[in-house]
């Protein structure tokens, strides 16, 4: 069978694209951490332990562990900025934990210096493991 070019059908698919979605276009970075670690959670209440877990992933137990503690510092982060950009608004504490669904206590400790100093540690040593993951592999 002899096939012409002009009725010839190819796909060769687009670069940095999946699907039918726009590269990107999940949500924000703190959404698919909230959805990915609720996923485990509810896994976990499925009874799946996490070895089962890490298999349907299609990573070990340990890349399972970052993953989730990278998911929570981010989250971490993300609740951080929040508090502190209210706050710099002018809302109290107890409206800031009104508006985001804490107690008071928790939003004085988000808005603790310590606390975000850690995260930031946390982050930047995450980054550059990452980095230095992609260079020498």
């Amino acid at each position: 069978m002899i096939i012409s070019e002009e009725t010839y059908l190819a796909h060769y698919g687009i670069l940095r694209r999946s699907g039918r979605y726009p590269w990107g276009s999940g949500g924000s970075q703190s959404a698919r951490n909230r959805r990915f670690l609720d996923s485990i959670d509810g896994l976990r209440k499925e009874g799946l332990t996490e070895t089962e877990i890490a298999r349907g992933f299609g990573i070990t137990t340990t890349q399972l562990r970052a993953a989730k503690s990278i998911a929570r510092n981010e989250a971490k982060q993300a609740n951080i900025n929040q508090a502190q950009r209210l706050k710099d608004k002018g809302y109290s504490n107890v409206a800031i934990g009104e508006r985001m669904g804490i107690n008071e206590s928790s939003v004085r400790s988000l808005l603790n210096p310590g606390q975000k100093t850690k995260t930031d540690i946390l982050q930047t040593t995450s980054t550059m493991l990452k980095e230095q993951v992609e260079k020498k592999e």
